[in-house]
């Protein structure tokens, strides 16, 4: 554990991305919770609402709560970055 503590502090961008991908699994984790995300679908709710303690980020013209839609994208977001970047890790090797 204390050699773990000792690389992140080396590491300052490592501890960063670490914790922002910690934030990341955390916003989607309670947003779930808390955000119906069924909203996210179009025509669920009124269109170009602004925010407001309902809608905290508003809607858009397709009807759909903005905070949804962010907490229902993001796993699929996070799935395609890991995707693309052991892709190109194992190109980079194969190619080096």
């Amino acid at each position: 554990m204390r050699g773990l503590i000792r690389y992140f502090r080396r590491n300052l961008s490592l501890l960063v991305g670490s914790s922002l991908l910690l934030l990341l699994v955390v916003f989607v984790v309670t947003g779930h919770f808390v955000v119906d995300v069924e909203d996210a679908r179009a025509l669920s709710v009124r269109p170009l609402q602004p925010p407001s303690w309902r809608y905290p980020f508003g809607t858009d013209r397709q009807g759909r709560d903005l905070l949804a839609v962010m907490v229902a994208g993001t796993p699929l977001t996070l799935r395609i970055g890991f995707i693309a970047g052991i892709l190109g890790v194992a190109i980079g090797t194969v190619l080096a």
